[in-house]
């Protein structure tokens, strides 16, 4: 196991009436990556499951320093007032540097992988995939947990 790999992370269902008998921590947020590929389908996703919500704060390819440095994510964790920084976090992406800001963020990394990234799978950094984003909400109702090398 390499030095970077840290023990997978797990978060409660997000339904509060369903067990957390294990005693994981609950979610706090989730950052999506939404430039390029994937402002399609997180924007559909948001509208068909959150409508009406806003979201905030939106970081752009403008903040400095871009991923895959972790301080976009960081700034998002501190305008929600989280204390610890990523820790309870997921951080969805499609690249090699969405994983990297997210694993350096201290978040659990949901890959949505597609034909172009399919070996980012077995990366150190990428915690979990999946092959459609409205698979995300199946993971959450159950309680997430990224994948263990172990």
């Amino acid at each position: 196991m390499s030095q970077n790999r840290r023990s997978p992370k797990q978060f409660a269902p997000l339904d509060p009436q369903k067990s957390n008998e294990r005693g994981v921590q609950r979610l706090k947020g989730i950052v999506f990556d939404v430039d390029g590929t994937l402002c399609g389908p997180v924007m559909h996703l948001l509208q068909k499951f959150l409508p009406g919500k806003t979201f905030a704060p939106i970081v752009t390819r403008d903040f400095r320093p871009p991923k895959p440095d972790p301080a976009g994510i960081l700034h998002i964790a501190k305008a929600w007032e989280l204390e610890d920084g990523g820790e309870g976090l997921i951080m969805v992406g499609d690249s090699i540097d969405d994983m990297t800001a997210g694993h350096k963020a201290g978040a659990a990394t949901l890959l949505l992988a597609n034909e172009n990234n399919r070996e980012l799978k077995g990366h150190e950094h990428t915690g979990a995939w999946i092959d459609r984003l409205d698979d995300l909400i199946g993971l959450l109702e159950v309680g997430f947990e990224e994948r263990s090398d172990e």
